[in-house]
């Protein structure tokens, strides 16, 4: 879609330049398509962040399996079972942190 209308605003230095970093910390090629998407999609996820969080939540995946395959390979005691599944637990936490 062609933009033909224009929108100007201002800001100081300060504020210009946290703009530019958060900009290119969610890899925009272009500040104004950051700061479009920023005010009309505000809770709009990066898709790198999308790719990110995939990949973890894939290799959560991956790790609930192995668990269930040891379990049911081998005889494991509950207790063992539970910590195995708090550490699962504290890493989703950890990356649900990070992501907000």
């Amino acid at each position: 879609m062609n933009k033909t209308s224009l929108l100007q605003i201002r800001v100081d230095a300060c504020e210009k330049e946290f703009i530019r970093q958060r900009s290119e910390a969610h890899n925009y090629k272009k500040l104004s398509e950051f700061v479009r998407d920023s005010i009309i999609n505000p809770h709009h996820v990066p898709k790198k962040n999308l790719i990110d969080l995939c990949y973890q939540v894939n290799k959560i995946g991956i790790n609930l399996n192995q668990i269930a395959h040891a379990v049911n390979k081998q005889n494991l005691k509950s207790q063992q079972i539970i910590d195995e599944l708090f550490l699962i637990r504290a890493a989703l936490d950890e990356i649900l942190r990070v992501k907000k």
